[in-house]
């Protein structure tokens, strides 16, 4: 498979807390089955019941919104999943979020969204955007985080 990527691609790291904004409110947030099996795992470490947080949209289990943010968010906008049990934690959407990718062929491009503000402040900062071509025989999927 062949990659194209921007080089904030790989590199990005969220500003949680500081960010003006948050992507954890105004979305429906996805939580892929093995993330959430480990949150039925780790009921006891996050202090709630998956069942509480988690709910089903139509077979796929989605974070539930309080006041249209992830009940998981704190009031400093910081991810309880992520302070009680680590960003490993974290489900698929979130791991890759801002990141986006599409399939054209045998090309993966990787992107950003341009909904965080993260993204645009790094774009504003720079004089040229560098973009990086790859191929990686053995991996069928973008990078993983």
């Amino acid at each position: 498979m062949n990659y194209l990527s921007i080089d904030l691609y790989k590199d990005f790291e969220c500003i949680a807390g500081d960010c003006p904004n948050t992507c954890c409110a105004g979305w429906t947030i996805l939580i892929d089955e093995a993330t959430r099996q480990k949150m039925v795992e780790k009921e006891d470490v996050l202090g709630v019941k998956a069942e509480e947080w988690l709910i089903d949209r139509d077979g796929i289990a989605c974070a539930k919104l309080t006041d249209f943010r992830c009940c998981m968010l704190n009031e400093k906008n910081l991810c309880n999943v992520v302070l009680k049990l680590g960003p490993e934690y974290l489900s698929e959407t979130c791991k890759q979020y801002p990141r986006l990718f599409a399939k054209y062929g045998s090309v993966i491009e990787c992107h950003m969204s341009l909904s965080c503000p993260e993204i645009i402040s790094q774009l504003m900062d720079k004089e040229c955007i560098q973009f990086d071509f790859s191929s990686n025989e053995e991996k069928e999927e973008p990078f993983e985080y």
